[in-house]
């Protein structure tokens, strides 16, 4: 066996624990959108929320790709979340064809308090391991998100 090869155990593992941390960050995301104070919203409006409040006014599509659901959905959830006064959509100064999708002030406040919640869980859950473990945690989590995106643009 090549130090490339990997055990089937090890491999059988490896990809419960991959689905287990999909499965409880999407619980989570459905956690924070019913929990605290303002309007409720999905796990999958969480995530387009948070894909425009990190990186401001955006194209559809690329809100699409940010929040991992498909354009079509998207668009029908911006509508939606339009017509509650969560975001507006305005022309790109660049490109009149480019409609670009922001947060109102409404939608600003309701993320803020949203944020918080999942900022509370997130620290939670980093608490939960010893101290001088934490930062060795968070680089093999940010390894892992840059090999899987890695894999996801590659193919």
């Amino acid at each position: 066996m090549s130090s490339d090869d990997v055990p089937t155990e090890l491999l059988d593992d490896w990809i419960r624990a991959c689905n287990d941390v999909y499965r409880v960050l999407r619980r989570g995301r459905s956690r924070v959108g019913v929990l605290g104070e303002g309007e409720t919203l999905t796990e999958s409006q969480v995530a387009v929320l948070d894909s425009v409040a990190q990186r401001g006014a955006l194209p559809v599509g690329e809100i699409a790709r940010q929040a991992g659901i498909a354009q079509p959905t998207v668009t029908r959830m911006l509508k939606s979340l339009e017509a509650r006064g969560i975001v507006s959509r305005r022309s790109d100064d660049q490109d009149d064809r480019v409609t670009l999708v922001e947060l109102t002030d409404h939608g600003a406040e309701l993320w803020e308090g949203k944020r918080r919640i999942l900022r509370d869980f997130q620290e939670d859950s980093l608490r939960q391991f010893p101290a001088e473990s934490r930062q060795q945690v968070v680089s093999v989590l940010q390894d892992f998100v840059q090999i899987v995106e890695s894999q996801i643009s590659n193919k």
